[in-house]
């Protein structure tokens, strides 16, 4: 398996620090849903 297999899969062209930011962003979306659903059931 090459070192640049990886980059085939990204779901725009462009440098590794783009796609960093890009699951940055994904994963602090999904971190501030996690953290509304359990402020709705108060459970912290």
């Amino acid at each position: 398996m090459l070192k640049n297999d990886w980059r085939r899969f990204l779901p725009f062209p462009g440098h590794w620090a783009s796609y960093l930011v890009f699951k940055l962003i994904i994963l602090a979306l999904a971190a501030a849903l996690a953290w509304r659903v359990l402020a709705a059931f108060e459970i912290i």
